[in-house]
């Protein structure tokens, strides 16, 4: 059961299947289903999802949508989620979402929100709690339970969403198996600029890991930034 819960966690396999009835106008969503599904993944320790990793390792390259950029983390996670779902989640892009984000009454230009909207979107569809269609942005059906959760419950949903990333994962499996693991090393393939400004984001996701890590904290303490 374990095994089953971790595979569709990190395939996306259950997730997937909801998401797509979700498309649909006269699709009734099945919350007590999903809620069930969020109750396993939390039940399962949070070190068995990082051993999961270890032993089904296959991140074999990295491209710059694995390096999120972001400025809130609450916006890209809990915050985008409330807003999409306060709209009717009919599906918005990027100029859209920047706007609902950035409602604190201070005017800004078109490209200023759509940026901030585009980090914050993808950063949400890359850990599971937007899909996207072309170029317009729904909840999934992660995204769409998280305000049924506490706020323990949320924490550890999102800190096992995390792990989905592809570039913690592969910071978290180099550094267990070589002892150290480096962000600079595994983004060089980034332009040096883009690198040092998505840092910051990517070490506080690895933070979030290894608060939530007992098992693996000293593998993830090995990690260079």
């Amino acid at each position: 059961m374990l095994k089953k819960v971790l595979n569709d966690f990190f395939s996306c396999s259950f997730e997937s299947e909801i998401n797509k009835k979700m498309m649909y106008r006269n699709y009734e969503f099945e919350l007590s289903k999903v809620l069930f599904y969020v109750k396993q993944l939390l039940e399962i320790d949070f070190d068995d999802f990082i051993q999961y990793i270890i032993s089904n390792y296959n991140v074999h390259y990295l491209t710059s949508d694995d390096v999120l950029q972001y400025s809130d983390f609450t916006d890209a996670t809990v915050n985008i989620c409330k807003s999409l779902k306060m709209f009717g989640d009919n599906g918005y892009r990027f100029l859209e979402i920047g706007k609902m984000l950035q409602n604190d009454g201070v005017i800004r230009n078109d490209m200023a929100y759509r940026k901030y909207g585009e980090n914050h979107s993808k950063t949400a569809e890359n850990i599971g709690l937007l899909q996207k269609i072309e170029y317009t942005y729904y909840l999934s059906c992660l995204g769409y339970v998280l305000e049924y959760l506490n706020d323990l419950e949320l924490t550890d949903l999102i800190n096992r969403l995390i792990l989905r990333n592809r570039l913690v994962q592969r910071l978290i499996y180099r550094s267990v198996n070589n002892g150290e693991s480096s962000y600079s090393f595994e983004c060089g393939f980034l332009k040096e600029k883009t690198a040092i400004r998505r840092k910051s984001n990517i070490r506080k996701l690895v933070q979030k890991v290894e608060i939530s890590t007992k098992k693996f904290k000293p593998y993830i303490e090995k990690i260079k930034f």
